[in-house]
């Protein structure tokens, strides 16, 4: 596994709380993962800087999760 690759992070992810995460929902969190990698990049800011933080790839899937 790539710590640094978003698709990666995201599959390592099984279950969020009691739900059982489904292909779509995980296709879905990569996609809002990789936007955000992107947007933050152009501040010089990298998945590593966030893992600092934050567990943004599973913040993703928590959002996805919880929006659908």
């Amino acid at each position: 596994m790539d710590r640094n690759n978003p698709a990666d992070r995201i599959c390592r992810i099984q279950r969020f709380g009691s739900t059982r995460v489904t292909p779509q929902q995980r296709a879905a969190a990569i996609t809002l993962l990789r936007s955000l990698l992107r947007a933050s990049s152009s501040h010089g800011i990298t998945l590593a800087d966030w893992d600092k933080v934050t567990d943004l790839p599973a913040a993703c899937l928590g959002v996805i999760i919880t929006h659908h």
